[in-house]
C-alpha cells in the first residue's frame, strides 16, 4: 500500500512511501503519525502546494520563495515580508524587487521606486553671505537642505573673490594685483608709479592710469579722467630753458669725449693725411666755441 506523507508542522504533502505491514495483524498496514493513504491531487500550477486537512487534501497557495516590500498607506517602503504557506499579498505588500539602498526614502510609484523625499546628507556645499559672497564649504547634515546661505556647489577655484550669481560662481571684484597704476595726493597731483597687489583696490589716491609723460607735464595733476598741467607760464619757461641748457652741456660732453677717440680710429684705420689733422681740431675748436657760447646766452651767465 502506498502512504502519502504530509509536514507535521504545515501538513503539506512532502511525499510518499511503501506502507509496512502490521506484524500483529499481518493483514493489515501501518499508518504512522502525518500520513495518509488518501492519494493526493496534482498541483494546478505554479506557486501552489497540497495540505492535509480535516482528512481531505487541499491546494494553497504557496509564495514562500518570494518576498514581498511592504509600503505604508503613503507607498513608502517600510520592509520586507516573507509569505507564510497559503498567504496571500496584502494590499500594502508588493510583489516587486526591493529599492536600491542608494535610494532615500523610496516609495512606489504604481510601477517603480522614486526617492520619495530628496536627501543632502554628505553632500559638499557653500555657505554663502548676505551678499552671496563665499564665505566657506561645508557638509550637510542629516535633515539638512540648502537654503540662501548654504548652496549645493562645489567649491570656487580660480575665481578672485568668488560670488554666487544664482547658477555659477563669478568675481565678486576685479582683480587688480600686478596692475600699474600711479599714486597721487589728495589733491590729485601725481606722486609715483605703483603696482597693485594682491586684495589691493583703487581709490582716492591710487588710480589705474599710464603715468603721465615727463616730456609733456612739469606739474601734472589728475582731474578724474586726464592728466592736466599746472606749471605757471614762467615755471614752463624756466623748465624749458634747463632742458636747452642740458641739451647743450651733453653736445660740449661729445666733443670732449667722443670725438677725440673717433678721430683716432680714423687715423688708425683710414690713413687720414695728418697734414689735414690740424683743420680737423680748428673746426672741432670753433664748434666747442660756438656751444659755449650757446650756452651762456641760453643760461643768461657770463663767462670770466
Amino acid at each position: 500500500m502506498i502512504l502519502y506523507n504530509y509536514s507535521p508542522l504545515t501538513y503539506e504533502y512532502i511525499g510518499s512511501c511503501e506502507a509496512d505491514i502490521d506484524p500483529i495483524e499481518p493483514d493489515s498496514f501501518l499508518i504512522p503519525a502525518y500520513a495518509t493513504d488518501i492519494q493526493p491531487p496534482e498541483l494546478s500550477g505554479k506557486d501552489k502546494a497540497i495540505i492535509f486537512s480535516n482528512g481531505v487534501w487541499t491546494e494553497v497557495v504557496d509564495l514562500r520563495n518570494y518576498t514581498a516590500c511592504v509600503v505604508d498607506e503613503n507607498n513608502f517602503f517600510t520592509g520586507l515580508y516573507n509569505f507564510q504557506l497559503g498567504e496571500t499579498p496584502k494590499e500594502t505588500e508588493l510583489m516587486v524587487e526591493p529599492p536600491d539602498a542608494n535610494v532615500y526614502k523610496p516609495k512606489w510609484d504604481g510601477t517603480k521606486w522614486i526617492q520619495g523625499e530628496e536627501t543632502f546628507t554628505g553632500c559638499r556645499g557653500c555657505i554663502i553671505d548676505e551678499n552671496c559672497f563665499f564665505v566657506n564649504d561645508f557638509l550637510f547634515e542629516e535633515g539638512q537642505k540648502p537654503d540662501a546661505t548654504h548652496i549645493l556647489t562645489n567649491v570656487p577655484t580660480g575665481v578672485y573673490v568668488p560670488k554666487w550669481d544664482g547658477s555659477k560662481w563669478v568675481a565678486g571684484k576685479v582683480d587688480y594685483c600686478g596692475v600699474s597704476g600711479c599714486s597721487i595726493d589728495e589733491d590729485g597731483f601725481f606722486l609715483k608709479i605703483i603696482s597693485f597687489v594682491y586684495a589691493e583696490e583703487p581709490d582716492s589716491t591710487h588710480i589705474i592710469a599710464d603715468p603721465p609723460n615727463p616730456d609733456e607735464f612739469i606739474k601734472p595733476r589728475w582731474d578724474g579722467s586726464k592728466w592736466v598741467e599746472t606749471a605757471s607760464a614762467e615755471q614752463l619757461a624756466e623748465v624749458a630753458k634747463q632742458k636747452n641748457i642740458d641739451d647743450i652741456k651733453l653736445q660740449l660732453a661729445t666733443l670732449d669725449a667722443v670725438l677725440p677717440r673717433c678721430m683716432e680710429d680714423l687715423i688708425e684705420t683710414q690713413g687720414i693725411d695728418l697734414t689735414k689733422l690740424p683743420q680737423i681740431m680748428q673746426d672741432r675748436l670753433k664748434s666747442k666755441q660756438d656751444l659755449s657760447a650757446q650756452l651762456l646766452y641760453v643760461s643768461g651767465s657770463e663767462q670770466t
